[in-house]
């Protein structure tokens, strides 16, 4: 039997999973951290459980740019999930990148992820599985 240890909050790779759709329950709030304020959501998962999340910067970007700088404005809003594996002081170790769930991973002139321009034959966006790592599009 495999050992689980619950936590309330999101963990890449453990309660989120790639390509996971996820969705912002509240408006957030700043908390002490470590570093300073850290902004926490409330997370819904597609099990239906709600943890506790913390944006980097890069998620922020993502959700301002789609939705404005508004955060009443995320709430309710499909996320996809992007997790990958990053150096992080001399560690590899998983990261969680949210994005709207329509962007892809092409970038645009600046270097940006866009939102899907094409969609497969039968009008479904394309699988996980059909975009190269090197294509994520931060």
């Amino acid at each position: 039997m495999e050992i689980i240890i619950p936590s309330k909050y999101v963990k890449a790779g453990e309660n989120i999973q790639k390509g996971d759709i996820v969705k912002i329950k509240n408006e957030g709030e700043y908390k002490p951290g470590k570093f300073g304020p850290q902004l926490q959501f409330n997370l819904e998962l597609p099990n239906g459980n709600i943890k506790t999340y913390t944006p980097n910067t890069q998620t922020l970007v993502n959700l301002k740019k789609e939705f404005g700088s508004d955060s009443r404005n995320y709430i309710d809003q499909p996320l996809k999930a992007w997790v990958f594996e990053q150096v992080k002081d001399g560690e590899v170790k998983l990261q969680l990148i949210l994005t709207p769930r329509e962007w892809n991973s092409a970038l645009n002139e600046e270097g940006a992820p866009t939102k899907a321009t094409g969609v497969n034959p039968n009008g479904t966006l394309p699988k996980d599985e059909d975009i190269d790592v090197k294509d994520i599009p931060f």
